[in-house]
């Protein structure tokens, strides 16, 4: 994914789990932008949203997070550290940031407080520097692409370290009377199981890092803070209904009535909710995917021997 315009001489993909076990995606770019010298471009995908940071493991998470910190950065090293030492939110909140420094005095900087590497940038306005005002990016040192690329390696490695690799038909899954081991029961779950394989993950990694949805419905499920509607057949025409009816009930309905009050023959019209609801459920994909309007389908062999069809729906 290009995340940046310039020529790119290095682009990497990387999707890992944080000290705080979200996943977290990243986008890594290095190009020849504007000011003649190879710059670095990092994209962070959390809890399904771009911007914010990750709570990084010791080790390669960190030291991947420390060359972003050096050579990409929407503030200076004062108003950096300032912010992570005083900021709340756990994912990146501009508004947030901007009322912490205007409260400590550090919203707007002297143009001295930069450092003299990120000068050559030449985004940056004259003047004083105020917070997101421009990129703070530095010409790279020598060998940084190396080094990136190491780092990248390492964090793979470790990914992968996380859980024993068990296939998903394995025989290990299972107890001698034929039924999940204990460690593995979140796999009765034929739902769940549609996720993992969806998401390509091993079932170890499947019975540990999806959960269903707590404050949510029967079938929606969470991995990586990301959430997600699993559907049967019979589910989808169940969630359109829910979801459509809730719509209508806090946009449409007002309307209706207001409108009734204006014209008084209104009254005695009736509105087709079932006709309003079948148009809606023709198109599930784009009542239930809210992220992207995708519908992605799943067929999948339980425990038992059975097949069973999933639909599967970005929240």
């Amino acid at each position: 994914m290009k995340i940046h315009q310039g020529t790119p001489k290095y682009t990497r993909q990387l999707m890992f789990h944080d000290a705080d076990n979200k996943v977290i995606m990243v986008s890594i770019e290095i190009s020849d932008y504007l000011n003649g010298y190879d710059e670095l471009h990092v994209s962070i995908c959390k809890d399904g949203g771009i911007g914010g940071e990750y709570n990084p493991k010791p080790g390669a998470q960190t030291e991947l997070k420390e060359i972003k910190r050096e050579n990409f950065l929407p503030g200076t090293p004062e108003q950096m550290q300032y912010l992570e030492e005083n900021r709340k939110s756990t994912t990146y909140d501009y508004q947030e940031s901007v009322d912490l420094l205007k409260q400590a005095g550090l919203y707007t900087v002297p143009r001295e407080s930069i450092p003299e590497k990120y000068h050559k940038n030449s985004k940056i306005p004259p003047g004083d520097y105020t917070y997101g005002s421009a990129w703070l990016i530095s010409e790279l040192p020598e060998g940084a692409q190396q080094t990136i690329e190491n780092i990248a390696l390492r964090i793979e490695k470790e990914e992968k370290g996380r859980y024993p690799f068990i296939e998903w038909e394995s025989n290990e899954l299972y107890d001698q009377e034929g039924n999940y081991r204990e460690e593995y029961d979140a796999l009765d779950d034929d739902r769940l199981c549609a996720l993992g394989r969806f998401l390509h993950l091993s079932p170890v990694e499947a019975a540990n890092d999806i959960v269903q949805y707590e404050d949510g419905k029967y079938c929606e499920y969470s991995h990586g803070g990301i959430l997600y509607y699993v559907c049967d057949s019979e589910d989808v025409t169940e969630m359109c209904q829910e979801e459509m009816r809730s719509y209508y009930e806090e946009f449409i309905e007002p309307e209706i009535n207001q409108l009734a009050e204006l014209h008084s023959w209104m009254k005695y019209m009736d509105f087709d909710f079932d006709g309003y609801l079948y148009d809606f459920i023709d198109d599930a994909a784009n009542v239930l995917a809210s992220y992207d309007g995708e519908e992605n389908e799943i067929t999948i062999t339980n425990q038992y021997g059975n097949k069973e069809n999933y639909f599967i729906y970005r929240r």
